[in-house]
């Protein structure tokens, strides 16, 4: 098992005077570049607080859906440590405690 953490490269998180089109452009760029990292991926936990997940699993299934059927889970979760997505990851994907990383 292993954990990554990818963030956009912007500083407006949540603000509304975007317009659809850029946020979009940015997004999309984003999941172009967390993509090329889990290209190796057997299984794919994708988790967060809000929607974007959503949307990556959407990009993943119109422009790699090899790579989205990889997806066992997407979970709408509040900010975890890294042992809670341990936790959730292992019951998840089966995994007996003690054999992750």
């Amino acid at each position: 098992m292993e954990r990554q953490q990818f963030h956009a490269h912007r500083n407006d998180h949540h603000t509304h005077l975007r317009d659809g089109i850029a946020h979009q452009r940015e997004e999309n760029t984003l999941f172009s570049d967390v993509t090329k990292h889990i290209q190796a991926a057997t299984n794919l936990l994708v988790i967060g607080p809000g929607v974007a997940k959503h949307h990556f699993q959407n990009y993943l299934c119109e422009h790699y859906p090899a790579l989205a059927r990889k997806i066992t889970a997407c979970k709408t979760v509040d900010y975890l440590t890294d042992g809670e997505i341990a936790a959730l990851a292992r019951d998840i994907f089966l995994v007996p405690k003690g054999q992750y990383k």
